[in-house]
């Protein structure tokens, strides 16, 4: 899209949602200063902000959403859950725990598949997966083992570093309601178990129908192919530099990437004394 196009969209945002991971924060996991800055200047112009973010409740409750309005509403779980500043849920889509069980049991016969999964403010993983992210990724304060639990209902089932076998298995699995997607992580191909049409962009119309925000009136920031389908059905969509190509192809604008300040350039340049 040409730049002029693109920016006579600006005029009309309300609302702007941010991805967190390779967007928000740096590659070292942190909410740079300049980028707090421009996160204070949008809500001192009216601007409605939240995160859309594949993590859930738990994980950025206390690393994340402290830069954020106290008011403020936010996409976690991938799209499955709309969710206040202080944890009051205000829409789940919850995959049953039956279901849940049955695809960790076969995901379990494989070696090195790791498992994780959420329920409202904390993160469950399989005994191979629990030490490995207490010890790396100090977000998961709130964490605890699936043994731990009876009902492993959940939001969103994960499960990492599935080989071709287990890729076969689970792609020929059948339920009623619940989609299982693959893609490309750090932890190699990972599928996801959701239920059906669950993504950021429908959880971003329910976000948007919370504050009086049209979809057409949302700006999101994105960089990973879960992004998309909110960058397609939203007003306006911004990739990062460091963003994968497909989304950078999809995206009205593509600014710099996460390590060299994208959004608060983006911000500086063409939000600053919208309202």
């Amino acid at each position: 899209m040409s730049s002029q196009n693109w920016q006579t969209k600006l005029p009309q945002i309300k609302g702007i949602l941010f991805d967190i991971d390779g967007t928000l924060v740096t590659s070292y996991k942190k909410v740079s200063q300049r980028t707090q800055e421009v996160l204070q200047t949008l809500v001192g112009q009216g601007y409605e902000l939240g995160v859309a973010t594949g993590r859930c409740y738990g994980a950025i409750a206390n690393y994340i959403l402290p830069f954020f309005p106290k008011n403020s509403l936010h996409i976690v779980d991938d799209g499955a859950s709309v969710v206040t500043a202080d944890g009051r849920y205000l829409y789940q889509q919850i995959v049953p725990s039956a279901v849940v069980k049955q695809v960790v049991k076969i995901a379990q016969a494989y070696k090195g598949v790791k498992v994780a999964f959420s329920q409202n403010h904390h993160r469950y993983y399989d005994d191979r997966f629990f030490d490995e992210i207490r010890n790396k990724d100090k977000w998961h304060k709130n964490m605890g083992k699936i043994d731990e639990l009876q009902d492993w209902s959940t939001p969103s089932l994960v499960i990492y570093q599935v080989g071709k076998k287990l890729a076969q298995v689970l792609d020929s699995l059948q339920f009623d309601q619940i989609n299982l997607t693959f893609f490309e992580t750090d932890f190699g191909l990972t599928y996801t178990v959701r239920v059906a049409g669950t993504n950021k962009a429908q959880a971003a119309k329910i976000w948007g129908e919370q504050l009086g925000i049209k979809p057409e009136e949302i700006l999101i920031f994105g960089d990973s192919k879960n992004d998309l389908e909110a960058m397609k059905q939203l007003g306006l969509a911004v990739a990062m530099g460091n963003g994968v190509l497909e989304v950078k192809r999809l995206a009205d604008v593509v600014i710099k990437s996460n390590d060299h300040h994208g959004i608060a350039r983006f911000v500086d340049d063409h939000l600053s004394g919208k309202i």
